[in-house]
């Protein structure tokens, strides 16, 4: 477009000079202002063109540079937006999903509830269900804390017509006597007690209750009849970790007492750190035995390595003897003018027919020709 431009001034002035050259001034100056009005008409609108195809250059241009500074920002947009509709269909899910457990949860509170009432009526008014409730949740702290009934531990074993709850071995033929017949009557009857009732004498009842099976347990000696490897103590095991807290707060000196009479009163966070010791000791005896047997068969095959070894010499020794000997009868046979083929080669010379060639010996004559 600039080209263009140049080339209609020079035109221009080419005219200009010619109508000069003439001496047409008259018929210049008619002509001038027509070219100029024409000139300038054609420069605006090659302006104009220019501008146009300038402008559209330009936008397209700032177009495209804007789009390659924004494309990265749409992608993270894009995936800004992908990322939200994902956290919120997960959350609508995890909403979903914790109603259902909170209505669940309130169902099974209920259910537990009632049947913790149940439990209750049962366990107050017969002390033999309170043994077996004890008992039975006694075997479930055994097997979560991973001992296993007939090997880790035992249940009701006759000891001199005495039936102690659980025996529980620990390595190197040791065991613990836990039993869990203790009366939670008065517990039962302080839980359970109106606003206005006497706190202190129910939990005074609670303790003396306690007490009572501790003297029990120290009368029937269970540590005594299982055997010499029993520990020198029995766990009395409490079922109800808020019976034990009450017991520890009107009487805490009774964990003392007791323990002098070879009794301890264990709650069942305390059994349950006894039995996962219990459980981890074996689990270390079991390493120990699996390293014992690993090395007792890691020597097996070392010693089986080393006759091993001294066989394979032997069967070396008694190969190059064999080699030995196989060359030495090699000798006899083929080389040497004594050997066997030699004189077989001289009967053949004398006219003894033969089937086959004979094999040269080391003294016969080799041809060398190709």
């Amino acid at each position: 477009m600039l080209l263009n431009i140049i080339l209609l001034t020079v035109a221009i002035a080419a005219i200009i000079a010619a109508a000069k050259f003439w001496g047409d001034k008259q018929r210049l100056k008619a002509l001038l202002p027509r070219e100029r009005e024409a000139t300038d008409d054609h420069l605006r609108v090659v302006a104009a063109e220019a501008f146009a195809r300038s402008g559209r250059e330009l936008n397209a241009g700032q177009e495209r540079q804007l789009q390659q500074l924004l494309e990265p920002l749409r992608r993270d947009i894009e995936q800004f937006r992908r990322r939200v509709d994902d956290c919120y269909s997960a959350e609508a899910r995890e909403r979903f999903a914790l109603k259902e457990q909170v209505s669940r949860l309130i169902r099974d509170s209920a259910e537990v509830g009632r049947h913790a009432r149940d439990l209750a009526g049962a366990l107050r008014g017969n002390n033999r269900v309170q043994g077996l409730w004890g008992e039975m949740l006694l075997s479930s702290i055994l097997e979560a804390s991973g001992l296993r009934e007939g090997h880790e531990f035992k249940t009701q074993v006759a000891v001199e017509g005495k039936r102690p709850d659980v025996i529980v071995y620990f390595p190197g033929d040791r065991c613990l006597v836990v039993d869990s017949k203790v009366s939670l009557t008065s517990y039962l009857d302080l839980c359970n007690a109106p606003a206005d009732a006497d706190i202190a004498a129910l939990e005074r009842a609670h303790a003396d209750s306690v007490w009572r099976h501790v003297m029990e347990l120290d009368l029937k000696r269970y540590q005594a009849l299982v055997g010499e490897s029993t520990l020198d103590f029995v766990v009395m095991f409490i079922p109800n970790e808020p019976a034990y807290i009450a017991l520890m707060r009107s009487r805490p000196e009774i964990w003392e007492r007791a323990m002098k009479r070879g009794v301890l009163i264990a709650s069942p966070t305390h059994l349950v750190t006894v039995l996962r010791l219990a459980a981890e000791l074996w689990r270390r005896e079991a390493a120990e035995q699996n390293a014992k047997a690993i090395a007792q068969e890691a020597g097996r095959m070392l010693d089986k390595f080393i006759d091993f070894c001294a066989d394979m010499t032997k069967m070396k020794n008694h190969l190059e003897r064999a080699a030995n000997a196989c060359d030495s009868a090699m000798n006899r046979l083929r080389d040497g003018r004594d050997s066997l083929v030699s004189r077989a080669r001289r009967v053949r010379d004398m006219g003894v027919p033969a089937k086959a060639d004979l094999p040269e010996s080391s003294d016969a004559p080799r041809n060398t020709h190709l």
